[in-house]
């Protein structure tokens, strides 16, 4: 596929060859050639504003997108086990996130929303709202 006009978000290298990319509202896009070619991937249609990869070699990725009401779809947060091919979405208690980390390991990832920072942990899909 050819790449989108509106890149949002910078590519990121997963140290296995694989890039991903998110675009304003159009999802999350990857490319397996070194950014020669891109395929859109099941996380479409929200409006992208960041992306990150999981500790290199466990094919975990993330993403997280924002939300005005009546101007962009609901938004969230999302993780991918297989470096961005399929997403499950992380449930968030409220409508749109801004930025996503992840920690070294791989056990908490941190979802800045305009709610606060959630965190979410590796070993259950719970979220809890730092105090």
């Amino acid at each position: 596929g050819t790449l989108p006009k509106k890149l949002r978000d910078a590519l990121l290298l997963a140290g296995t060859g694989v890039i991903g990319a998110g675009f304003q509202c159009g999802g999350v896009y990857r490319s397996t050639d070194g950014g020669v070619s891109w395929t859109p991937t099941a996380l479409t249609g929200v409006y992208v504003t960041d992306v990150r990869f999981g500790p290199s070699g466990t094919g975990a990725a993330y993403a997280c997108a924002s939300y005005i009401a009546g101007i962009l779809p609901r938004g969230g947060a999302w993780k991918s086990g297989d470096g961005g091919v399929s997403w499950q979405n992380l449930r968030l208690p409220t409508t749109g996130a801004l930025k996503i980390a992840v920690s070294k390991s791989g056990r908490h990832v941190y979802a800045a929303t305009p709610q606060g920072v959630f965190v979410l942990t590796s070993r259950k899909t719970r979220v809890t709202r730092p105090k």
